[in-house]
């Protein structure tokens, strides 16, 4: 696709177009005209299917992942990942959108549970574990997040999956070792959602 250094500028650039404090969010209209914007940007002209064009987003945010520098990439990477939202993660995104969700830096991991927690897949319960009890360290805790409703978030997925035949014993496996672990709040969570179906 593109060199390291090239999809660096094409992002910064297209970065910095967008404008203050409407990168993340606004109405359909508004999100419709940024994902022409990014699409062109990035790719030229392209043509094809609104699913074509979610997975040239999911392509881009795993290059960005592989290939750019560490100083780089970390506000980059937590920018696609809520553009990738925008144009709607597709299941086969899962295992990059785990892979994202177990590294540091970026401050999208509660945007990720979410999106996980839609896809409902067995392959996420670890990275559901892993957000509870590192939830304090994936956060922007300059902003008093203590990765609470992250933490929540990610209790309420496993319930939903050990409520599914398939899912239900790795679920309720990883539920229980939350609920016997050191972080009070995340254990009380898990306690509920093993006794009553809620947190």
């Amino acid at each position: 696709m593109n060199t390291s250094n090239q999809l660096r500028d094409r992002l910064r650039l297209l970065y910095a177009s967008q404008p203050q404090g409407s990168r993340f969010g606004g109405g359909e209209r508004e999100h419709a005209i940024r994902k022409a914007v990014f699409i062109h940007h990035l790719y030229g002209d392209v043509r094809g299917e609104p699913s074509d064009h979610t997975q040239l987003v999911e392509d881009t945010l795993r290059e960005a992942l592989e290939t750019l520098p560490a100083e780089d990439s970390d506000q980059y990477i937590g920018w696609l990942v809520c553009v990738a939202r925008t144009f709607g993660f597709s299941q086969s995104a899962a295992p990059l959108m785990i892979q994202l969700l177990l590294r540091l830096g970026h401050h999208t991991h509660e945007e990720l549970v979410d999106q996980l927690e839609n896809l409902r897949l067995p392959l996420a319960i670890p990275a559901f574990v892993f957000a509870a009890k590192h939830r304090k360290h994936l956060v922007n805790s300059e902003y008093g997040d203590d990765g609470d409703a992250m933490a929540r978030k990610a209790v309420w997925a496993l319930g939903k999956l050990r409520r599914e035949d398939n899912n239900s014993a790795a679920a309720e496996a990883a539920l229980r070792e939350l609920a016997e672990g050191k972080d009070r709040k995340v254990a009380k969570y898990a306690t509920s959602m093993l006794k009553r179906g809620e947190c």
